[in-house]
């Protein structure tokens, strides 16, 4: 008996990914949700806050999330005009796409949100009434921004 062996290839064509906007920025003072059993981050659905309260000199929990862009949007926390990069203590990034359907036959749409947080910011008295900005960058697109007010106790 002859053993036959066939090599079979699969290829896409038409393939486009192409630049999409971020659509939603929301700053909150929770981490992102913990991962799902896939491993997953589930999406934000909460609102921005208007206020967000903290202590002078405790550590507290700053969060910027967007939802849409790609490719996945560089994000960036400030607190007046102290970008986080320039916080002390860690700050964390994180990005889930899903691919799903598109609307049109045939088409699928990846799905992003992205997350940028803090758990160790330390406001100052000078941080109260002062604007937390989430801004969302996709390159060659128009940044997105969010901005909540802080409340800071003495």
């Amino acid at each position: 008996m002859s053993e036959t062996q066939l090599n079979f290839s699969c290829s896409a064509a038409g393939v486009v990914l192409s630049k999409a906007p971020v659509k939603v920025v929301r700053v909150g003072s929770r981490p992102p949700p913990p991962l799902n059993a896939t491993g997953e981050i589930s999406p934000p659905r909460e609102p921005s806050p208007s206020v967000i309260r903290l202590v002078d000199g405790r550590p507290a929990t700053l969060r910027c999330t967007a939802v849409g862009g790609y490719p996945p949007p560089r994000l960036q926390l400030a607190v007046a005009d102290r970008v986080d990069r320039a916080w002390p203590g860690p700050v964390t990034a994180a990005s889930r796409s899903v691919l799903g359907d598109g609307g049109e036959r045939g088409l699928r749409a990846v799905a992003v949100t992205s997350w940028r947080w803090t758990v160790d910011y330390r406001a100052r008295p000078g941080d109260d009434g002062a604007l937390l900005r989430c801004l969302a960058v996709v390159p060659g697109l128009a940044a997105v921004v969010g901005n909540v007010k802080l409340s800071v106790d003495c």
